[in-house]
Parts: structure tokens; C-alpha cells; sequence
């Protein structure tokens, strides 16, 4: 269990050593961000503290969905007088667990700890009535619900993700917390743009822990931006007096801020389609050319495919697209992918590279390769045995096949410089022929 909160009767500070802590401090001195929304959960926790028996409670949630913040939103419920009567008069101490376990090394020497933490907490406090759980729901499972005697005695309330539209109310909620510490000023739309491409790029993190640290980074990276400007325009006054100051104003922070860290963080292009990248768009045919000579064919359908996904013409829960790069060993397969992972992504290294010989030792993979192949390409996700999901939505999907090479090769003119119109479709429909049904 990650942290836990005990509700008491009377107030106090730090407690055990700075291992416990009460939250009214912070309430009462505003030192706690606001909470925005949860109301109905903040709501369900007062009516399990006000019960007469059972009045403990679990907070089951995800990391970064606002466990803690509900603790919070009560202490600060609790400050404001608007609670009922059978909580008034107490207050809310965090317990970081973490902290209370740390540097126990011997057998009953957290017991020790921690009974020495209850005994300052009962002479800080008149009487401890109720026990606040904050854990994720696989350690809830693990810990708590495979012992029946200690899960009865704890009412599990889910805290589940908020939506984008209610993330969107927190970061506005927390918007003025953020701009007194950058000292700048955050634009409505980067705002929702920090909401929206969080929730679409980050998906190993959940909202809207993810989408506040968004803000946070982009405001941090704003300010240290202007900070080296600012250094560098000193410089230039020193060196030239007569040189004005440059531009004067409060900072902001863009969508084009946001956009940036996003894509420092996963390394996808997710900026908008601008003037100077629909040119690189619609020269990523001469740029991909200029890597590979020849494959006219593959290397204009490959750049259509990729113009569409820019302009959003694609299904938002697939891979951005999905090609099958079939012919003889040496036409250059392989180096297209290189050169198509260099062009979108920026870096050679974007691309991962799996050799399915050493799955069979054959010329080609095992069937259950291609059934896992089957649940990425339809559903853009692919679940491990552990039950954590990868999300493939902004994938390029190469793969790679010496299929059909007999019949390009028997089909070509002696001299091998090109084939036909009807040699063509003569291959094609030979070569689709030999692929999967399921994969077409």
C-alpha cells in the first residue's frame, strides 16, 4: 500500500520524524492545490468515515488518477467547515509507507517503528477512529482482497481515470498554481492540447498526472529557453550598449511548447502540419529517392500512405500504416526501412528490427508469429502475459518477405532493367496469393 491517512480528533504537525504529516496544515495555509472534480468521490469517503462500524476505506486506483488529491480534497473540506457533523473537529495525517519502511533492516524493526509512531500519534491525538488506504489496484489484489479478514474491514472505493474533457477542468483548475511558480502564463490552448496529446501519445501513464507534468516541463522549458535568450542578449548589450533590450513581456507558454516536450518524450512528430512540413511531406517521395534508387512503385505508395496519416485520414486505432516488402534478397527492402524511419522519425535508430529466422530457422517465421501479427495490425495493441499493453497506433509496420521472388525473377526480361504492365499484375496477384488471407 502506497500511503495511508489517519483521521484524528485533534490538530498536529509533523509527526515520527517527518514520516507522518497532517494535511489541515496545508489546508489551512493554502498550501495544497486545489481540487477539481472528485466531488462525488470526496462525497463517498465522508459517508464511509461517518458510518458507526467499518468506517475505514481503500482508494483503488491506477498511479497519477488522483488517490491522493481525494485525502487532500477532504482536508480541505474539513478546513472550509463544509462537512457533516460526524467529522468535524478532526483532521486528515498522510503516513508515507515508503518512508516508515525505509532503512529497516532487521527482523521487528519496522514493528518497533511503527509502534513507536502510534504512541506519538496518540499523545498528539484524543483518539484515532478511521484508517484512509491509497493503493493501486494490483497491489490491492495482491495485499488486501487475499485476506478476507483484513479486506472486510476496508470499503474499497475506485478512483478511476478522469476523461480528457475533466482533465481539461483540472489543468485549469491548477493553471494559476503553475504560472506564480514559472512566472509565465499558460494559453487556453495549450492547455487543451496538453490534455489531448498526453491522452493520445502516453500510454504507459494515466491521466492527469501525465497531463500536469506536461505542463509543468513545458513551463520549466519555457522559462529556461528565455533565461538563456536573456543571457545571450547581455552579452550583446555589453558588447554593443546602444543595442536595445529585446522583446519585453510576460512569458507564455504555447501549444507549440507542449507539442515540443511531447515529442522529446516519445519521440513521435506530433506537430501540426505546418507550412515547411507539408513541403517535407510532399517531398518525402524525392527525399526517400534519394536514399534508394528505383522502387518507383513502392516509394510513391509509401509516401501516399504517409501524407494521408499526417492530414488524419487513417483509423485512429491502427498502426499509421502497414506494408509488405516482398522480393529478392539485395533490391533494397530493408534500406527502405531505414530511409522511411529516418524520414518520419527523424533518427535511424526509431526503428526496431526483429529477424524472424530466429524464431523458426527456416526462410520464414511460425504461424503464431503471424497470429500475433494479426491482433497489432487490427486492434493497433498487442498484451503481454503479464497483462501490460503496447500500444502500436503510432507505428510504421514493415515487414519483409523473400515471397514471390522466384516468380519476379522468372518474369523479368533477360536484361532485368523492368517488367510489363501485364508482367506486373501477373506478379502481384501470384505474390498476394501466397500471403495470408488474414493479412490482406
Amino acid at each position: 500500500m502506497g500511503s495511508a491517512a489517519v483521521i484524528g480528533c485533534t490538530n498536529c504537525g509533523a509527526i515520527g520524524g517527518g514520516v507522518a504529516e497532517g494535511l489541515l496544515f496545508g489546508a489551512c495555509g493554502g498550501k495544497l492545490d486545489p481540487v477539481v472534480g472528485r466531488q462525488d468521490q470526496i462525497e463517498r469517503v465522508m459517508q464511509i468515515l461517518g458510518r458507526r462500524t467499518k468506517n475505514n476505506l481503500c482508494l483503488i486506483g491506477e498511479p497519477g488518477v488522483g488517490k491522493i488529491a481525494i485525502a487532500e480534497g477532504l482536508a480541505q473540506r474539513i478546513a472550509s467547515g463544509d462537512i457533516p457533523e460526524t467529522i468535524e473537529g478532526k483532521m486528515v495525517i498522510t503516513l508515507e509507507v515508503g518512508l516508515l519502511v525505509a532503512g529497516t533492516k532487521y527482523g521487528g524493526e519496522f514493528e518497533e517503528r511503527l509502534k513507536k509512531l502510534m504512541e506519538e500519534i496518540k499523545q498528539s491525538l484524543a483518539l484515532i477512529r478511521e484508517c484512509i488506504g491509497a493503493t493501486t489496484l494490483d497491489e490491492y489484489r495482491k495485499h488486501i482482497e487475499e485476506d478476507p479478514t483484513l479486506e472486510r474491514r476496508f470499503q474499497p472505493v475506485k478512483v478511476h481515470e478522469p476523461s480528457v474533457e475533466e482533465t481539461l477542468q483540472i489543468l485549469e483548475g491548477l493553471r494559476e498554481c503553475y504560472e506564480i511558480h514559472h512566472k509565465l502564463r499558460y494559453t487556453d490552448e495549450a492547455l487543451i492540447s496538453a490534455a489531448q496529446l498526453s491522452f493520445q501519445y502516453i500510454n504507459d501513464r494515466f491521466l492527469p498526472d501525465k497531463a500536469i507534468d506536461l505542463i509543468d516541463e513545458a513551463g520549466s522549458c519555457v522559462c529556461l529557453r528565455h533565461a538563456q535568450i536573456t543571457a545571450i542578449q547581455e552579452k550583446e548589450k555589453d558588447m554593443n550598449k546602444g543595442v536595445e533590450k529585446g522583446v519585453e513581456g510576460s512569458l507564455v507558454v504555447t501549444e507549440a511548447d507542449i507539442q515540443h516536450i511531447i515529442s522529446s518524450w516519445t519521440g513521435i512528430p506530433v506537430e501540426k502540419v505546418s507550412i515547411d512540413e507539408s513541403d517535407r511531406l510532399l517531398k518525402m517521395e524525392y527525399t526517400l529517392h534519394k536514399q534508394v534508387v528505383g522502387q518507383d512503385e513502392a516509394v510513391k505508395a509509401i509516401s501516399r500512405a504517409i501524407c494521408r496519416s499526417r492530414v488524419g485520414l487513417k483509423n485512429p486505432n491502427r498502426p499509421i500504416a502497414s506494408f509488405i516488402f516482398s522480393g529478392p534478397i539485395g533490391v533494397g527492402k530493408s534500406e527502405l526501412a531505414k530511409t522511411l524511419a529516418v524520414s518520419y522519425f527523424s533518427f535511424e535508430e526509431a526503428m526496431i528490427r526483429f529477424d524472424m529466422n530466429e524464431y523458426m530457422g527456416r526462410q520464414t517465421a511460425h504461424l503464431d508469429i503471424f497470429n500475433v501479427m494479426l491482433q497489432i495490425l487490427e486492434n493497433g495493441r498487442l498484451t503481454d502475459s503479464k497483462g501490460r499493453t503496447v500500444d502500436f497506433k503510432n507505428t510504421l509496420l514493415v515487414m519483409t518477405s523473400n515471397v514471390g521472388s522466384s516468380v519476379i525473377e522468372k518474369g523479368g526480361r533477360q536484361m532485368g532493367f523492368d517488367l510489363g504492365y501485364d508482367e506486373k499484375d501477373s506478379s502481384y496477384s501470384i505474390i498476394k496469393g501466397m500471403v495470408m488471407e488474414e493479412l490482406k
